[in-house]
């Protein structure tokens, strides 16, 4: 029995922005590169003292200042990364998908916003006492998704917010 490849795909929703992400994490380095301290050489009686631990921290400094830059660039290139949308596509991409979770043994869990903003109108023409609420479309969206994860023999557990009342 052969293998089976595993296809995965990142697709951007904004490709537009990926590219200004990668592009931007130029600036961290320029940051570096322009700020570096450049000293004046001052002999003094216990400058030789000073001098000698700094020669013994120097590469540990050293070592820190890159790594504070990789993770400075790394920072800004996920930050670009995830302003640009990003889809996985393929088989891969799909595999436990499923909204019932049929291939799942595990709990479903749920978490519902039940904040203030749930609590808004989706349409703000609605003023009717009919009107749904964010948190009516969430509610009805998990019931749906309970049902099938229950038809399948799964447990389900909802997870919101408390409410807190004002004293």
């Amino acid at each position: 029995m052969g293998a089976v490849p595993l296809e995965l795909a990142l697709v951007f929703g904004a490709p537009a922005l990926a590219w200004v992400g990668a592009a931007a994490v130029a600036i961290p380095v320029a940051i570096h590169l322009l700020s570096r301290v450049r000293r004046t050489r001052v002999d003094w009686g216990a400058m030789r003292f000073v001098r000698l631990a700094y020669q013994r921290q120097r590469r540990r400094l050293r070592f820190e200042r890159w790594l504070l830059l990789a993770v400075r660039c790394l920072l800004v290139a996920l930050a670009g990364l995830a302003l640009a949308a990003p889809v996985l596509t393929g088989p891969l991409a799909r595999w436990g998908a499923d909204a019932a979770g049929a291939g799942d043994a595990g709990p479903l869990h749920l978490v519902v916003d039940n904040g203030l903003s749930a609590r808004a109108l989706l349409n703000a023409a609605d003023r009717g006492d009919a009107a749904p609420t964010r948190f009516d479309t969430s509610r009805r969206i998990a019931a749906a998704l309970a049902r099938a994860a229950v038809g399948s023999g799964r447990a389900v557990r909802v997870h919101h917010a408390r409410e807190h009342h004002a004293e």
